[in-house]
Protein backbone atom coordinates (compact mmCIF):
# COMPACT_ATOMS: atom_id res chain seq x y z
CA UNK A 1 0.00 0.00 0.00
CA UNK A 2 1.53 3.01 -1.04
CA UNK A 3 1.63 6.26 1.27
CA UNK A 4 -1.05 7.84 -0.57
CA UNK A 5 -3.36 5.19 -0.29
CA UNK A 6 -2.43 5.16 4.02
CA UNK A 7 -2.77 9.01 4.10
CA UNK A 8 -6.75 8.41 2.79
CA UNK A 9 -7.29 5.25 4.88
CA UNK A 10 -6.03 6.82 8.26
CA UNK A 11 -8.44 10.67 7.33
CA UNK A 12 -11.16 8.16 6.83
CA UNK A 13 -10.47 6.00 10.33
CA UNK A 14 -10.25 9.50 11.71
CA UNK A 15 -13.35 10.85 10.48
CA UNK A 16 -15.59 7.84 12.12
CA UNK A 17 -13.76 7.67 15.42
CA UNK A 18 -14.79 11.78 15.83
CA UNK A 19 -18.90 10.53 14.44
CA UNK A 20 -19.03 7.92 16.65
CA UNK A 21 -18.05 10.15 20.02
CA UNK A 22 -19.91 13.30 18.64
CA UNK A 23 -23.22 11.38 18.32
CA UNK A 24 -23.52 10.41 21.93
CA UNK A 25 -21.90 13.82 23.15
CA UNK A 26 -24.67 15.56 21.50
CA UNK A 27 -27.92 13.59 22.91
CA UNK A 28 -25.98 13.27 26.36
CA UNK A 29 -26.03 17.81 26.22
CA UNK A 30 -29.97 17.32 24.78
CA UNK A 31 -31.39 15.38 27.21
CA UNK A 32 -31.60 15.41 30.93
CA UNK A 33 -29.23 16.64 33.00
CA UNK A 34 -27.71 15.83 36.65
CA UNK A 35 -26.34 18.01 39.77
CA UNK A 36 -28.92 20.93 38.80
CA UNK A 37 -28.10 20.94 34.99
CA UNK A 38 -30.45 22.07 32.59
CA UNK A 39 -31.18 20.34 29.57
CA UNK A 40 -30.51 22.17 26.33
CA UNK A 41 -33.34 24.04 24.83
CA UNK A 42 -34.25 22.74 20.88
CA UNK A 43 -33.85 25.38 18.17
CA UNK A 44 -36.70 28.19 18.23
CA UNK A 45 -38.05 26.34 21.74
CA UNK A 46 -37.28 28.07 25.32
CA UNK A 47 -37.58 26.62 28.52
CA UNK A 48 -38.26 28.29 32.09
CA UNK A 49 -35.40 28.94 34.21
CA UNK A 50 -35.07 26.49 37.17
CA UNK A 51 -34.01 27.37 40.77
CA UNK A 52 -30.47 26.44 41.27
CA UNK A 53 -29.65 24.47 44.58
CA UNK A 54 -26.29 24.14 45.85
CA UNK A 55 -24.44 20.35 45.92
CA UNK A 56 -24.97 19.81 49.57
CA UNK A 57 -28.94 20.34 49.75
CA UNK A 58 -30.41 17.47 48.08
CA UNK A 59 -34.13 18.15 49.16
CA UNK A 60 -36.17 19.39 46.14
CA UNK A 61 -38.34 22.06 46.22
CA UNK A 62 -41.55 22.02 44.27
CA UNK A 63 -42.09 25.56 44.71
CA UNK A 64 -45.52 26.38 44.93
CA UNK A 65 -49.06 24.92 42.56
CA UNK A 66 -48.92 26.54 38.93
CA UNK A 67 -52.79 26.75 39.20
CA UNK A 68 -54.50 30.22 39.68
CA UNK A 69 -54.45 30.92 43.57
CA UNK A 70 -58.42 32.20 44.37
CA UNK A 71 -58.82 35.34 45.20
CA UNK A 72 -61.91 35.98 47.54
CA UNK A 73 -63.98 38.94 48.63
CA UNK A 74 -64.95 39.31 51.93
CA UNK A 75 -68.55 37.82 53.08
CA UNK A 76 -69.86 40.69 55.07
CA UNK A 77 -68.10 44.55 56.61
CA UNK A 78 -69.25 46.48 59.25
CA UNK A 79 -67.68 48.87 61.43
CA UNK A 80 -68.16 48.71 65.54
CA UNK A 81 -68.96 50.30 68.47
CA UNK A 82 -66.09 51.99 70.31
CA UNK A 83 -64.36 49.20 72.14
CA UNK A 84 -64.27 50.78 75.55
CA UNK A 85 -68.26 51.10 75.18
CA UNK A 86 -68.93 47.47 73.99
CA UNK A 87 -66.49 45.98 76.83
CA UNK A 88 -68.99 47.83 79.41
CA UNK A 89 -72.01 46.44 77.70
CA UNK A 90 -74.10 43.09 78.95
CA UNK A 91 -72.71 41.58 75.93
CA UNK A 92 -69.30 41.61 76.08
CA UNK A 93 -69.32 37.93 77.73
CA UNK A 94 -71.57 35.17 77.90
CA UNK A 95 -72.51 33.03 80.66
CA UNK A 96 -73.86 29.87 78.87
CA UNK A 97 -70.48 28.01 78.59
CA UNK A 98 -69.95 24.44 81.31
CA UNK A 99 -66.92 24.82 83.52
CA UNK A 100 -64.66 22.80 81.94
CA UNK A 101 -63.41 23.39 77.85
CA UNK A 102 -61.25 22.55 75.45
CA UNK A 103 -60.25 25.49 73.36
CA UNK A 104 -60.33 24.45 69.36
CA UNK A 105 -57.83 22.86 67.98
CA UNK A 106 -56.29 19.63 65.67
CA UNK A 107 -53.33 18.41 67.83
CA UNK A 108 -53.18 15.31 65.32
CA UNK A 109 -49.74 16.87 63.42
CA UNK A 110 -47.00 15.17 64.98
CA UNK A 111 -46.31 12.17 67.53
CA UNK A 112 -43.82 10.59 69.22
CA UNK A 113 -43.57 6.72 68.54
CA UNK A 114 -43.12 4.35 70.75
CA UNK A 115 -39.81 2.91 69.29
CA UNK A 116 -38.39 6.43 68.95
CA UNK A 117 -39.06 7.20 72.85
CA UNK A 118 -37.19 4.06 73.50
CA UNK A 119 -34.28 4.94 71.43
CA UNK A 120 -34.18 8.38 73.09
CA UNK A 121 -34.28 6.77 76.81
CA UNK A 122 -30.81 4.24 75.32
CA UNK A 123 -28.96 7.19 74.06
CA UNK A 124 -26.16 8.21 75.57
CA UNK A 125 -25.11 11.88 75.82
CA UNK A 126 -22.10 11.70 73.48
CA UNK A 127 -24.74 10.11 71.30
CA UNK A 128 -27.19 12.74 71.95
CA UNK A 129 -24.25 14.94 70.71
CA UNK A 130 -23.46 13.30 67.36
CA UNK A 131 -27.39 13.72 66.63
CA UNK A 132 -27.88 17.02 67.56
CA UNK A 133 -24.79 19.59 67.44
CA UNK A 134 -26.96 22.34 68.90
CA UNK A 135 -28.17 20.26 72.07
CA UNK A 136 -26.59 22.15 75.33
CA UNK A 137 -24.95 20.27 78.11
CA UNK A 138 -25.08 22.64 80.88
CA UNK A 139 -28.08 25.91 81.86
CA UNK A 140 -26.75 28.91 80.26
CA UNK A 141 -25.89 32.26 82.54
CA UNK A 142 -28.99 34.28 83.12
CA UNK A 143 -28.10 37.54 82.33
CA UNK A 144 -31.26 38.96 80.54
CA UNK A 145 -31.92 42.67 81.91
CA UNK A 146 -35.24 42.56 84.34
CA UNK A 147 -38.45 43.87 82.33
CA UNK A 148 -38.93 47.66 83.15
CA UNK A 149 -42.84 46.63 84.43
CA UNK A 150 -44.98 43.68 84.93
CA UNK A 151 -48.55 43.43 85.49
CA UNK A 152 -51.45 40.20 85.13
CA UNK A 153 -53.09 39.81 81.76
CA UNK A 154 -56.36 37.66 81.26
CA UNK A 155 -56.12 34.69 82.95
CA UNK A 156 -58.51 32.09 84.40
CA UNK A 157 -60.43 34.20 87.21
CA UNK A 158 -61.44 36.05 84.30
CA UNK A 159 -62.45 33.51 81.88
CA UNK A 160 -64.19 32.09 84.64
CA UNK A 161 -65.83 35.35 85.29
CA UNK A 162 -67.10 35.85 81.79
CA UNK A 163 -68.55 32.27 82.08
CA UNK A 164 -65.95 30.65 80.16
CA UNK A 165 -64.72 28.33 82.64
CA UNK A 166 -61.56 26.48 82.36
CA UNK A 167 -59.94 26.63 78.96
CA UNK A 168 -56.84 24.64 77.76
CA UNK A 169 -54.33 25.88 76.03
CA UNK A 170 -55.00 29.63 76.81
CA UNK A 171 -53.43 30.47 73.61
CA UNK A 172 -52.01 33.74 74.97
CA UNK A 173 -50.82 36.19 72.50
CA UNK A 174 -50.18 40.18 72.69
CA UNK A 175 -48.76 43.06 70.74
CA UNK A 176 -47.51 46.21 72.17
CA UNK A 177 -47.57 50.00 70.29
CA UNK A 178 -46.10 52.88 71.24
CA UNK A 179 -48.82 53.63 74.27
CA UNK A 180 -50.73 50.59 74.81
CA UNK A 181 -50.21 47.04 75.41
CA UNK A 182 -53.52 44.71 74.09
CA UNK A 183 -53.73 40.61 74.54
CA UNK A 184 -55.84 38.21 73.68
CA UNK A 185 -56.57 34.88 74.62
CA UNK A 186 -58.73 32.08 74.66
CA UNK A 187 -61.73 34.25 75.27
CA UNK A 188 -61.25 37.33 75.87
CA UNK A 189 -59.57 40.69 74.62
CA UNK A 190 -58.63 43.52 77.02
CA UNK A 191 -56.46 46.93 76.68
CA UNK A 192 -53.90 48.52 79.27
CA UNK A 193 -51.50 51.18 78.84
CA UNK A 194 -48.11 50.24 79.15
CA UNK A 195 -48.25 51.37 82.48
CA UNK A 196 -50.23 47.84 83.41
CA UNK A 197 -53.74 50.02 83.96
CA UNK A 198 -56.45 48.43 82.12
CA UNK A 199 -58.45 51.00 80.10
CA UNK A 200 -61.46 48.53 79.30
CA UNK A 201 -62.92 45.34 80.73
CA UNK A 202 -62.48 42.16 79.47
CA UNK A 203 -64.64 41.45 76.23
CA UNK A 204 -65.79 38.94 73.85
CA UNK A 205 -64.02 39.46 70.43
CA UNK A 206 -67.35 38.27 68.89
CA UNK A 207 -69.22 40.89 70.41
CA UNK A 208 -67.59 43.28 67.96
CA UNK A 209 -69.34 41.85 65.43
CA UNK A 210 -72.61 41.40 67.04
CA UNK A 211 -75.77 43.94 65.29
CA UNK A 212 -76.21 45.67 68.38
CA UNK A 213 -72.73 46.87 68.78
CA UNK A 214 -72.92 48.39 65.09
CA UNK A 215 -71.34 44.64 63.62
CA UNK A 216 -72.50 42.89 60.37
CA UNK A 217 -73.84 39.84 62.80
CA UNK A 218 -72.80 36.40 61.17
CA UNK A 219 -70.64 33.38 62.62
CA UNK A 220 -68.17 35.79 63.64
CA UNK A 221 -70.61 37.82 66.20
CA UNK A 222 -71.87 33.74 66.62
CA UNK A 223 -69.38 32.37 69.37
CA UNK A 224 -65.71 32.88 70.49
CA UNK A 225 -64.01 29.86 68.51
CA UNK A 226 -60.23 30.95 69.70
CA UNK A 227 -56.57 30.91 68.21
CA UNK A 228 -56.57 34.65 68.42
CA UNK A 229 -53.95 36.77 67.22
CA UNK A 230 -53.58 40.35 68.29
CA UNK A 231 -51.12 42.58 66.04
CA UNK A 232 -49.79 46.13 66.32
CA UNK A 233 -49.36 47.83 62.74
CA UNK A 234 -46.40 49.82 63.15
CA UNK A 235 -46.06 50.99 59.44
CA UNK A 236 -49.73 52.23 59.44
CA UNK A 237 -49.87 52.64 63.59
CA UNK A 238 -53.13 50.68 63.63
CA UNK A 239 -54.11 47.68 65.83
CA UNK A 240 -55.44 44.07 64.46
CA UNK A 241 -57.46 41.79 66.27
CA UNK A 242 -58.52 38.09 65.14
CA UNK A 243 -60.19 34.82 65.50
CA UNK A 244 -61.66 32.20 63.55
CA UNK A 245 -65.53 31.08 63.45
CA UNK A 246 -67.11 27.75 62.55
CA UNK A 247 -70.04 25.97 63.75
CA UNK A 248 -67.85 22.92 63.97
CA UNK A 249 -64.94 21.90 63.20
CA UNK A 250 -66.35 18.97 60.58
CA UNK A 251 -68.70 21.52 59.20
CA UNK A 252 -67.73 24.26 56.65
CA UNK A 253 -67.62 27.05 55.83
CA UNK A 254 -64.43 28.23 58.19
CA UNK A 255 -64.24 31.88 58.88
CA UNK A 256 -61.43 34.16 59.55
CA UNK A 257 -62.97 37.80 61.71
CA UNK A 258 -60.32 40.11 61.19
CA UNK A 259 -60.95 43.56 63.03
CA UNK A 260 -59.14 46.76 62.18
CA UNK A 261 -58.88 49.43 64.31
CA UNK A 262 -60.23 52.92 62.38
CA UNK A 263 -56.91 55.17 64.10
CA UNK A 264 -54.08 54.43 66.51
CA UNK A 265 -56.43 54.07 70.01
CA UNK A 266 -57.11 50.63 70.25
CA UNK A 267 -60.02 51.42 72.57
CA UNK A 268 -62.03 53.03 69.60
CA UNK A 269 -63.58 51.85 66.76
CA UNK A 270 -62.86 48.92 64.05
CA UNK A 271 -63.78 48.00 60.65
CA UNK A 272 -65.01 44.62 60.82
CA UNK A 273 -64.07 41.82 58.59
CA UNK A 274 -65.48 38.46 57.89
CA UNK A 275 -63.29 36.10 55.14
CA UNK A 276 -64.85 33.02 54.61
CA UNK A 277 -61.36 30.77 53.95
CA UNK A 278 -60.38 28.69 51.75
CA UNK A 279 -61.78 29.92 48.19
CA UNK A 280 -62.40 27.44 45.75
CA UNK A 281 -59.77 24.79 45.89
CA UNK A 282 -59.82 24.77 49.98
CA UNK A 283 -63.06 25.06 51.19
CA UNK A 284 -63.04 22.32 53.07
CA UNK A 285 -60.28 22.99 54.92
CA UNK A 286 -60.51 23.22 58.24
CA UNK A 287 -58.20 26.46 59.05
CA UNK A 288 -56.09 25.65 62.48
CA UNK A 289 -53.59 27.92 64.41
CA UNK A 290 -53.37 31.42 62.03
CA UNK A 291 -50.69 32.84 62.37
CA UNK A 292 -50.24 36.47 60.81
CA UNK A 293 -47.69 38.85 59.68
CA UNK A 294 -47.53 42.39 59.19
CA UNK A 295 -46.00 43.54 55.59
CA UNK A 296 -46.03 46.60 52.98
CA UNK A 297 -48.49 45.06 50.73
CA UNK A 298 -50.85 43.22 52.96
CA UNK A 299 -51.72 40.85 55.95
CA UNK A 300 -49.86 37.60 55.55
CA UNK A 301 -51.75 34.54 57.54
CA UNK A 302 -50.40 31.08 57.46
CA UNK A 303 -52.53 27.92 59.07
CA UNK A 304 -52.63 24.05 59.07
CA UNK A 305 -55.07 22.64 57.01
CA UNK A 306 -56.64 19.58 58.35
CA UNK A 307 -59.71 18.48 55.83
CA UNK A 308 -62.78 18.72 57.51
CA UNK A 309 -61.43 18.75 60.98
CA UNK A 310 -59.58 15.45 60.22
CA UNK A 311 -56.36 14.60 58.36
CA UNK A 312 -53.86 16.78 58.07
CA UNK A 313 -53.62 18.36 54.70
CA UNK A 314 -50.53 20.62 54.31
CA UNK A 315 -50.79 24.54 54.66
CA UNK A 316 -52.78 27.32 53.57
CA UNK A 317 -51.43 30.45 52.55
CA UNK A 318 -52.96 34.09 52.79
CA UNK A 319 -52.35 37.89 51.83
CA UNK A 320 -55.07 40.14 53.30
CA UNK A 321 -55.65 43.18 51.10
CA UNK A 322 -54.06 45.80 53.57
CA UNK A 323 -54.48 49.40 51.59
CA UNK A 324 -58.25 48.33 51.51
CA UNK A 325 -58.55 47.42 55.00
CA UNK A 326 -56.70 50.52 56.62
CA UNK A 327 -59.74 52.28 55.03
CA UNK A 328 -62.78 50.63 55.75
CA UNK A 329 -63.29 49.39 52.06
CA UNK A 330 -65.98 46.50 51.82
CA UNK A 331 -64.08 44.69 48.81
CA UNK A 332 -61.10 43.99 50.40
CA UNK A 333 -59.86 40.61 49.77
CA UNK A 334 -57.59 37.72 49.93
CA UNK A 335 -55.45 35.87 47.91
CA UNK A 336 -55.04 32.04 48.96
CA UNK A 337 -52.73 29.51 47.96
CA UNK A 338 -53.47 25.76 48.87
CA UNK A 339 -50.34 23.88 49.59
CA UNK A 340 -51.86 20.86 50.62
CA UNK A 341 -50.14 17.51 50.45
CA UNK A 342 -51.16 16.63 46.93
CA UNK A 343 -49.18 19.75 45.88
CA UNK A 344 -46.30 19.60 48.78
CA UNK A 345 -46.34 15.54 48.94
CA UNK A 346 -43.43 16.82 51.96
CA UNK A 347 -45.74 18.55 53.70
CA UNK A 348 -45.08 22.20 55.22
CA UNK A 349 -47.13 22.32 58.26
CA UNK A 350 -45.12 24.25 60.67
CA UNK A 351 -42.39 25.79 58.39
CA UNK A 352 -43.86 28.60 56.43
CA UNK A 353 -42.02 31.62 57.50
CA UNK A 354 -43.79 35.25 57.59
CA UNK A 355 -42.19 37.81 59.58
CA UNK A 356 -43.59 40.63 60.66
CA UNK A 357 -42.08 44.30 59.50
CA UNK A 358 -40.81 46.27 62.49
CA UNK A 359 -40.36 49.62 59.76
CA UNK A 360 -39.86 50.97 56.17
CA UNK A 361 -37.01 52.64 54.83
CA UNK A 362 -38.23 55.69 53.11
CA UNK A 363 -36.28 54.22 49.89
CA UNK A 364 -37.32 50.83 49.89
CA UNK A 365 -40.54 50.49 47.49
CA UNK A 366 -43.66 49.16 49.13
CA UNK A 367 -44.71 46.53 46.68
CA UNK A 368 -41.75 44.65 48.25
CA UNK A 369 -40.66 43.28 51.62
CA UNK A 370 -37.34 45.28 52.87
CA UNK A 371 -33.79 43.12 52.07
CA UNK A 372 -32.99 43.56 55.92
CA UNK A 373 -35.40 40.67 56.46
CA UNK A 374 -33.65 38.15 54.39
CA UNK A 375 -32.00 35.63 56.25
CA UNK A 376 -28.36 35.92 55.56
CA UNK A 377 -26.63 32.98 53.20
CA UNK A 378 -25.63 29.89 55.86
CA UNK A 379 -24.75 26.00 54.73
CA UNK A 380 -27.63 23.81 53.77
CA UNK A 381 -28.11 20.13 54.45
CA UNK A 382 -30.21 16.96 53.72
CA UNK A 383 -33.61 16.78 54.46
CA UNK A 384 -33.45 21.03 54.86
CA UNK A 385 -36.71 21.42 55.47
CA UNK A 386 -36.43 25.34 56.46
CA UNK A 387 -34.50 26.12 53.36
CA UNK A 388 -37.44 24.83 51.14
CA UNK A 389 -40.15 26.75 53.16
CA UNK A 390 -38.63 29.69 52.92
CA UNK A 391 -38.57 29.17 48.99
CA UNK A 392 -41.78 28.11 49.06
CA UNK A 393 -42.25 31.47 50.48
CA UNK A 394 -40.65 33.42 48.25
CA UNK A 395 -42.80 32.08 45.42
CA UNK A 396 -46.06 32.77 47.28
CA UNK A 397 -45.16 35.92 48.17
CA UNK A 398 -44.37 36.45 44.04
CA UNK A 399 -47.16 35.08 43.21
CA UNK A 400 -49.31 37.15 45.72
CA UNK A 401 -47.85 40.14 44.10
CA UNK A 402 -48.67 39.38 40.77
CA UNK A 403 -52.40 38.63 41.81
CA UNK A 404 -52.37 41.64 43.44
CA UNK A 405 -51.80 43.60 40.29
CA UNK A 406 -54.34 42.11 38.85
CA UNK A 407 -57.07 42.77 41.64
CA UNK A 408 -56.23 46.39 41.12
CA UNK A 409 -56.35 46.63 37.53
CA UNK A 410 -59.78 44.55 37.63
CA UNK A 411 -60.77 47.16 39.86
CA UNK A 412 -59.82 50.20 38.14
CA UNK A 413 -61.54 48.55 35.44
CA UNK A 414 -64.77 48.44 37.05
CA UNK A 415 -64.33 52.11 38.28
CA UNK A 416 -64.60 53.32 34.66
Amino acid sequence: MNNQARILLFALLLFFAFGAWLLPSEAQRSGPSREGGAPKPAAGKAIAPKRAFTAQSKITSPGVSTSTPDSVQASSFGESAPVNRVAAGPGAVESDREDENEAAENRAVHQVTAAAAARSQRMSPSDAMKRDGAMQTMAPTLNIPSPIVTFEGLGRTQNIAAGFGNLSPPDTNGDVGPNHYVQQTNLLVRVWNKAGAPLTAPFRLSSLWAVANGGPGGQCAASDAGDPVVLYDPLADRWMLSQFAFTSLSTPPYHECIAISKNSDPTGAYYLYDFVTGGTTGANEFPDYPHLGVWPDGYYMMVHQFTLGGPFNGTGAYSFNRAKMLVGDPTANYIYFNLNLASHPEGIGGGLFLWQKQSEPATAPQEQPSAQLTPAPRQTYEHDWAKHSLDTTHSVIDQIKRQRKDDDLKDAVGRR
